[in-house]
């Protein structure tokens, strides 16, 4: 059964250093615990949360292989791993479900 669209939106959360401050923008939860979100929101971050809409936060990983260019040939995309193994994962988004999901 898909998990439910709603479940899947989450707040990404980033610092890019000590001090300064936080960056936030939209994510989907796309795969198990893998987030789509925006390159610009966690390019050169040294920390990244999530946060669910029932404001739960897990502490992500930023892999800088999977993180496009904020101006380039390369999309504006980035993902980003829940690392809290309490977090259940989700399955695979396949995106008729989700369109279908959004009509309703």
């Amino acid at each position: 059964m898909p998990a439910p669209l709603p479940r899947r939106l989450v707040e990404v959360i980033a610092v890019a250093a000590v001090g300064s401050r936080h960056r936030h923008g939209s994510g989907c939860i796309v795969n198990g615990r893998t987030v789509l979100t925006a390159a610009h929101v966690v390019a050169d971050a040294v920390e990244v949360l999530v946060r669910s809409s029932t404001k739960h936060r897990w502490p992500a990983t930023l892999d800088p292989r999977f993180v496009g260019e904020l101006s380039g040939p390369r999309p504006d995309l980035a993902l980003v791993e829940i690392e809290d193994p309490s977090f259940e994962p989700l399955p695979r988004c396949r995106s008729h479900e989700s369109i279908a999901a959004v009509r309703k």
